[in-house]
Formats: C-alpha cells, sequence, structure tokens
C-alpha cells in the first residue's frame, strides 16, 4: 500500500479521536523505522504526539513511551532530555496502579536516572 493515501487520509483520524488511534500509531511507527517508506522521523513524531492526546486510550500511553524513546535516544532528532522526561511521565500518569509493563519500568528508569 502506497503511504501518499495513508497522508492523505490521516487528518481523517485525527478529526475522530477515538477512532483509528491504532492504525495511526501503526503508520508512526512505519515513518519512523522507514518500514514501507523513507524514514520520517518528523511525521512519526507528528503522529505520535496525535495518537498521545487522548487520556482513555491505550495508543496514548504506547505512544507516550515512544516519544519518550524518540526524546531519550536521540532517535532522528538531538536528545532532548526535558522532553523525554515530560513524555515518559505523561506516560506514567496513563498507567493503572498494577501496571508494571516493561514499557512502564522503562519510563520509571528513566525518570528516576535524570530527573534533578
Amino acid at each position: 500500500m502506497r503511504m501518499e493515501f495513508w497522508r492523505g487520509h490521516s487528518g481523517f483520524y485525527q478529526r475522530q479521536p477515538t477512532k483509528g488511534l491504532h492504525a495511526l500509531s501503526s503508520l508512526a511507527h512505519m515513518y519512523a523505522q522507514g518500514l514501507g517508506t523513507r524514514q520520517n522521523v518528523a511525521e512519526a513524531i507528528r503522529l505520535f504526539e496525535a495518537v498521545g492526546k487522548p487520556e482513555n486510550s491505550t495508543d496514548a500511553f504506547e505512544a507516550r513511551i515512544e516519544l519518550g524513546r524518540i526524546c531519550s535516544r536521540g532517535v532522528g532528532v538531538p536528545v532532548n532530555k526535558k522532553l523525554a522526561l515530560k513524555w515518559y511521565t505523561a506516560a506514567i500518569e496513563l498507567a493503572t496502579e498494577n501496571d508494571d509493563s516493561e514499557e512502564l519500568q522503562e519510563a520509571r528508569a528513566y525518570i528516576r536516572q535524570t530527573a534533578p
């Protein structure tokens, strides 16, 4: 499937805040890794930010973790510890009390290591 189709339709999903978030997240991963298209980290970030906005979505948690990773590791962008902290903290805010996933552990560890 050609990426031009998705570029033209991604606005639809952004106007439907609870629909298509998983699809946008998948598309963001494709841009971040260059799967089926040229790598475009700026577009991946834009899509992950759109997915990460809702407060009631598991896709939002994943998107915030991915944004933390991109910022903390400098994936296609300069390392930005301040933004990484912001996104990891935002991901933790969506976690439940019983959640102890690897992603959540990663976010907590980064905050412990980096926070002033």
